[in-house]
């Protein structure tokens, strides 16, 4: 992107869509005041000739969930003394703790949560931790095709084939900065074959549809192992523009700040895929990215059966489960702070920024953490390095914030 201009740049395989300030060179660098807002280009004037578009017959995306996270004064109070703790023991300037954080008291399922963030709205790089939003959209999808089918009457011969003829259009623009970018629309619409498998039902001809098995194994190595090649299949079949557009349009991103979680990178460095980028606190331009809020609030509304259908959120639970007790340790897990078992479902992040220093993060949920029954969701982010902070540092943050709160 021009720092002059704001038009859209590629550069290799890799396409920003936030501008550089009149200090930047055009080069990807940490964030720094030279960012300014984002400038998109006027998209073309259709044609008088073109055909007017197709009418989608049902939505792209499911409903949006009501935003379940409520501030609690108390919650609030214990996370900012157990900070200020921290920050006299390490003798940090107050005020300069740099890891993000939200916790939020997921015990009684129905109603708000009461929730207490630390800088829980900033927008880092957050790495492999944000393959939790790729896994939603996948079912988001997989929640559309069966509509479709339903709706439509289509077969199982014909079903992907109506799909993108009928939906495709429509889905290219989901996502505003995915369809204002440059990318081609192979880049933008799901890959329907490659997702799911159509079979005849046993009433007339329409279609079951679920997951096709590479796919469903490649969600379950995306997550489980957290594999770089199994997220690309992935976000490949679902494509940037509903992976985006579904978050979007579930809440967990704002297309007016540029905030939330942000997928349009395919974890292969931009040697299969281009990247689109957006402004991050802790990394500059980057392709995968989250606040810890909209994390915190995407898992929150799985565990509690409040996003798609309770079957589907029983899906990306097991998955989260099995990535609790798989080879990746949750990070927390790994200080000896909390009770073995504690930490039941986890997503953790691992990756580098550009200045060469490695940055951690880590969505989990925490059963019984300090008193029985209780259940937390607590989502963290930005640990760059791991001294003089680390992840002990952030577990007794987390378990003193806890334990004052139930007192």
């Amino acid at each position: 992107m021009d720092a002059t201009t704001g038009r859209w740049t590629r550069r290799g395989s890799v396409i920003t869509l936030a501008a550089p300030g009149p200090s930047a060179d055009g080069t990807d660098r940490e964030l720094s005041s030279g960012f300014s807002s984002q400038r998109f280009p006027a998209k073309p004037a259709a044609s008088a000739g073109n055909p007017p578009p197709v009418p989608v017959p049902v939505s792209l995306f499911p409903p949006r969930p009501a935003d379940p996270l409520a501030a609690d004064p108390k919650m609030e109070g214990t996370l900012k003394n157990a900070i200020d703790r921290l920050e006299r023991a390490r003798r940090l300037r107050p005020g300069t703790f740099p890891v993000r954080l939200t916790l939020v008291d997921v015990t009684r399922a129905l109603g708000s949560f009461p929730s207490a963030g630390h800088l829980e709205t900033e927008t880092d790089y957050i790495a492999s931790e944000a393959k939790v939003a790729v896994m939603y959209s996948a079912y988001a999808l997989r929640d559309l095709v069966r509509r479709f089918a339903a709706s439509t009457g289509a077969d199982a011969a014909n079903v992907f084939f109506q799909l993108a003829r009928r939906m495709n259009p429509a889905i290219a623009k989901a996502s505003d900065h995915i369809a204002r970018s440059l990318l081609m629309d192979v880049h933008r619409v799901p890959s329907y074959r490659n997702v799911f498998a159509a079979t005849p039902t046993t009433v007339g001809f329409r279609a079951d549809v679920a997951f096709a098995p590479a796919f469903d194994k490649a969600l379950e190595g995306m997550i489980v192992p957290s594999n770089n090649a199994a997220a690309a299949t992935c976000i490949h079949g679902i494509g940037y523009g509903y992976l985006n557009g579904a978050l979007a349009a579930g809440g967990f991103f704002d297309p007016s700040l540029t905030q939330g979680l942000w997928v349009a990178g395919d974890f292969q460095s931009g040697k299969q895929w281009p990247y689109v980028r957006i402004v991050s606190r802790n990394d500059g331009l980057v392709a995968q990215a989250g606040t810890t809020r909209d994390m915190a609030k995407l898992v929150a509304l799985l565990m509690t059966d409040r996003l798609l259908d309770p079957a589907s959120c029983a899906e990306m639970r097991g998955r989260l489960a099995r990535a609790a007790n798989g080879p990746d340790t949750p990070w927390i897990a790994r200080t000896g702070i909390f009770r073995a078992g504690t930490i039941t479902h986890n997503k953790l992040g691992l990756g580098p920024l550009k200045s060469g220093t490695n940055v951690r993060s880590e969505v989990s949920v925490y059963q019984s953490p300090v008193a029985r029954g209780r259940r937390y969701v607590v989502a963290w982010q930005n640990l760059a390095g791991i001294a003089p902070i680390g992840f002990r540092d952030i577990a007794n943050i987390i378990k003193a914030t806890i334990a004052e709160f139930e007192r």
